[in-house]
């Protein structure tokens, strides 16, 4: 992914282009998370006011976009991308981590387990393991995925690391919302799941 050149007329240009993108409906809602994480690297490095407005109100359209066409493949994609985050993370810090099996577990202790939509306050039991029980990356993914809904926010914590094995602790909002509403932690570029520090 190829930042943008940070001189006003080029990101001008660039905003440009992408708006153009946008309103002619040229972007699917993968080309428009894909544009706005690169986007996004360029917020603060700029000098001039103006354009720094007018990306902002560009990476805020890129989002409402994105998220209006969530689906369960979105929290696959962005649980796949947050595994890998950690991992680079772990090796930043001097562990070299290539496990042959990553495990999830769901950690239930924010609540019962139970979900409520949050628009209705309809509760719901969602698909999920029992405590502790571990699933792949695809079960998990649907841990985060309800009927069009998905979890406000979800921390993802280094349980267990091994040579083997690496089991990541998923500890997840009770609130369940439609993906255009509010989302955490989406400017960390896998929403709704988020690292601790």
């Amino acid at each position: 992914m190829e930042e943008p050149q940070l001189d006003a007329p080029a990101m001008l240009a660039e905003i440009g282009r992408v708006s153009g993108m946008l309103n002619a409906e040229q972007l699917t809602p993968r080309t428009a998370i894909r544009e706005s994480a690169r986007l996004v690297a360029c917020l603060g490095k700029l000098d001039d006011e103006e354009v720094s407005l007018r990306l902002g109100l560009l990476l805020r359209r890129l989002d409402a976009y994105a998220y209006a066409h969530m689906t369960s493949d979105w929290v696959f994609m962005n649980l796949a991308r947050v595994t890998s985050a950690i991992l680079e993370q772990a090796r930043a810090g001097g562990r070299d981590l290539r496990p042959a099996r990553i495990d999830y577990i769901l950690d239930t202790s924010a609540g019962s387990g139970n979900i409520v939509f949050l628009e209705t306050g309809q509760r719901r039991v969602p698909h999920g393991p029992q405590d502790g029980e571990p699933g792949a990356l695809e079960q998990a993914a649907e841990w985060f995925w309800c009927d069009g809904h998905v979890a406000m926010w979800v921390d993802v914590h280094l349980r267990q690391a091994g040579a083997e094995k690496v089991e990541l602790s998923l500890l997840r909002s009770p609130g369940f919302i439609v993906p255009s509403g509010a989302i955490y932690h989406r400017r960390e570029g896998y929403p709704p799941f988020h690292i601790p520090r």
